[in-house]
């Protein structure tokens, strides 16, 4: 088994059109690296105890070091990380419009960044943000957490794109992006260029990194929370279409994925430990419409 802990409270209703969760993972190990692959959440992170320093494919020379308390954007591509130490850290799981009340900017100004929240909150927020991190447990860090998004969420508003957004990442919307503009009643190329100014993607490519999480509850060897709603293949043309958006989206083989999962035993969905492989050993390589990127041949032991 993995040297980690999770510990997992859902929202209160009274605060769920904001926050889907709350999450603590605290690790045994020290200086894990870890795959951050696509995910469709933006996430409020604060680190306990050790820094985490994650590489961006979009800038494979540089890194950097995750603010203490960070906003993460929903991401489009696989990001390494690695941790400075013994990791542990606590996340607020925030939907689209928890997102933008937290952050007081439209998704587009969110997605695959990480941003300071101490520098982009209010100041009634950097309150609570204070007293979160240095509250003693789970239970006191989630109750905190609920009462600072209620206090953030007064004076927002769900824009219709939040709520498109949400319900993608919900998954209760699916399917082709013409679809989803006859359900909105707009043309294709309008839905497009609105998701593009107002939440940072593409229709297209919130609807794949959902489909994603779908597909990654369905290939764990055993992944914690529930089982994925239907089969996901059926999403799919057939077992290449699939095969072939994981390892587009992921920079991962199905197969690798399965293995480095029973390897590790960890239950982590969208992250994938990979302790023997240091950050110099990972190159990136954009894909032709730029919506992805692929780890290459340089992942000799991860990908076949």
């Amino acid at each position: 088994m993995s040297g980690l802990s999770l510990r997992y409270q859902p929202a209160p209703a009274s605060i769920r059109s904001l926050a889907v969760g709350f999450l603590e993972r605290r690790d045994v190990g020290r200086d894990e690296t870890a795959l951050e692959l696509p995910l469709h959440h933006a996430l409020a992170q604060f680190m306990l105890d050790a820094d985490y320093v994650v590489r961006d494919p979009a800038a494979p020379e540089t890194s950097e070091i995750a603010p203490r308390a960070g906003l993460w954007g929903p991401a489009s591509r696989t990001r390494l990380g690695r941790s400075q130490g013994r990791l542990h850290v606590f996340v607020a799981i925030l939907t689209a419009r928890g997102a933008r009340a937290v952050a007081g900017a439209p998704l587009s100004e969110l997605v695959d960044r990480r941003l300071d929240l101490e520098a982009v909150a209010s100041e009634a927020s950097r309150s609570w943000i204070a007293r979160l991190r240095d509250a003693a447990t789970f239970e006191a860090r989630t109750a905190l957490a609920c009462r600072w998004l209620a206090d953030v969420s007064i004076g927002t508003a769900a824009e219709e794109t939040c709520r498109l957004v949400d319900g993608i990442a919900e998954h209760r919307l699916r399917g082709p992006v013409t679809a989803l503009s006859r359900l909105v009643g707009v043309g294709p190329r309008a839905l497009h260029g609105r998701f593009t100014r107002q939440a940072g993607w593409p229709p297209k490519t919130w609807l794949r990194v959902s489909r994603l999480q779908r597909v990654l509850r369905t290939v764990h060897p055993a992944p914690w929370g529930p089982a994925a709603d239907g089969d996901v293949r059926l999403e799919f043309t057939d077992d290449a279409h699939l095969a072939r958006d994981f390892h587009d989206l992921t920079g991962l083989t199905l197969a690798a994925y399965r293995r480095m999962k029973r390897s590790s035993g960890d239950p982590l969905l969208h992250t994938v430990l990979a302790p023997s492989f240091p950050l110099p050993r990972f190159h990136w390589t954009p894909f032709v419409d730029g919506s992805t990127l692929a780890m290459q041949e340089s992942m000799r032991g991860i990908a076949p």
